[in-house]
């Protein structure tokens, strides 16, 4: 059962994939709404499935019906809350939906080392009966505009974001924006699409956070938890304790992260927190070594403590920001195909990464997997220090804006420099 449950792991990432592809199309022509309704009957059909089950057979298929639903958590929620919020409270918006996922993981292992497994699926069933406000919801300003609704749009706008000056000449810009957007999706339109500079820039940036995401090592740490402290610790007890000790902290670190991201710079935040959590997973990996190499003698407490002090700046900066920035760097224009594109990357890599977490583990032994994610890590933060931009309170049209200008002014160099 084990053995299935850690194979399922990564199916959901796999089970994704279609659906990062055929979502962006049903909001194009359904809009957000509809496609959030069938989003909430997948999760309520997925945790039916779950209870029920009694075998691990029953428990894959669940897993695999959760496709559609994992693949809206990141599609959706861009769509939803970057066009949904205002600039001045997007971002936290989009990080309380991170730090949302990591409650999740806490209640499911508690609930798990606590009760029997499936009150897992009773406690998510009572939980996503929120999600059926979205039938009193308006729909987003920018579909009703791409598909001619003006008024419609209008009136969805000043509703959201009233009607001040800077909101109606956002929401002029947001009509001007999607009146390019109105002509038929084509092979010609696609190539002008994806050879942008303002499409290729923000893919780019999206590509290199979704693998920090990943290539920090936390999401496999919250998933491998009890597996990784019981190959440091060597103490099967020491292993359940930490796991929920250290989903508390990740708890706690992402809203932590909610409450920065609305004080500080996007960028300086998340920059900052990559660096301190680098810092750590070198100080662990050296760790590890040392005990490996017997110099120093392993203890519970002070490894339990080094991976609370790895998980509290990644925790309250890439895992929270990551789709926050994500979500604003892609302009409206571009959106279908950007999500499309870099969700399939998203849950390829999320699904490739816990897949092999166990042979890291075994091949490269505690130790060396810490320091393959402390490089990985690295080299994703020193490409985001060189091109990403600040997007704090700024709004879609201005961020891409500053897309635009940065690329003029690099073409202008270069012509310069020819001269």
């Amino acid at each position: 059962m084990l053995i299935s449950l850690h194979f399922s792991d990564s199916v959901f990432g796999f089970a994704a994939m279609p659906w990062v592809v055929i979502m962006p199309i049903f909001i194009r022509f359904l809009g957000c709404k509809i496609t959030f309704i069938a989003i909430g009957i997948d999760i309520l059909i997925t945790y039916i499935i779950f209870c029920t089950s009694t075998n691990p057979t029953q428990i894959l298929i669940s897993e695999i019906v959760f496709g559609l639903a994992y693949a809206g958590n990141l599609i959706i929620g861009i769509y939803v809350i970057s066009e949904y919020t205002s600039p001045e409270y997007r971002g936290m918006f989009l990080t309380i939906k991170s730090a949302s996922l990591f409650w999740g993981v806490w209640c499911s292992n508690a609930i798990g080392t606590f009760l029997h497994w499936k009150y897992i699926g009773v406690a998510g069933a009572v939980c996503c009966a929120y999600l059926f406000g979205c039938f009193f919801w308006i729909e987003s300003p920018y579909w009703l505009a791409v598909n001619g609704r003006y008024e419609d749009c209008r009136r969805s706008h000043r509703w959201l974001f009233s009607s001040n000056v800077e909101a109606e000449r956002n929401l002029e810009k947001l009509i001007l924006s999607a009146d390019s957007e109105k002509r038929k999706w084509s092979l010609r339109h696609l190539l002008a699409t994806v050879s942008a500079r303002e499409f290729l820039m923000p893919v780019a940036l999206s590509f290199v956070l979704l693998a920090q995401y990943n290539l920090t090592g936390k999401f496999v740490c919250s998933i491998y938890s009890i597996d990784i402290i019981k190959r440091i610790t060597k103490n099967e007890a020491a292993a359940y304790t930490g796991m929920l000790i250290l989903d508390g902290v990740t708890v706690f670190s992402t809203y932590f992260g909610c409450f920065l991201a609305k004080l500080c710079k996007r960028r300086t935040l998340y920059l900052t927190t990559s660096l301190i959590g680098i810092a750590f997973l070198l100080i662990i990996a050296a760790y590890l070594y040392l005990i490996k190499l017997g110099v120093v003698a392993e203890n519970n407490l002070l490894s339990i403590c080094l991976l609370m002090c790895f998980s509290l700046p990644i925790s309250s900066g890439p895992m929270v920001l990551n789709t926050s920035i994500m979500a604003e760097i892609v302009p409206l224009r571009f959106k279908e195909v950007a999500v499309m594109i870099t969700s399939v990357f998203f849950y390829f890599l999320i699904a490739l990464m816990l897949k092999v977490a166990p042979y890291l583990f075994k091949n490269l032994d505690m130790h060396g997997t810490f320091l393959f994610y402390a490089i990985s890590s690295s080299i994703c933060t020193l490409f985001l220090y060189l091109f990403l931009p600040e997007t704090k309170d700024k709004s879609l049209q201005e961020i891409e804006e500053l897309f635009k200008k940065t690329g003029h002014d690099q073409c202008k160099k270069l012509s310069d420099f020819k001269d």
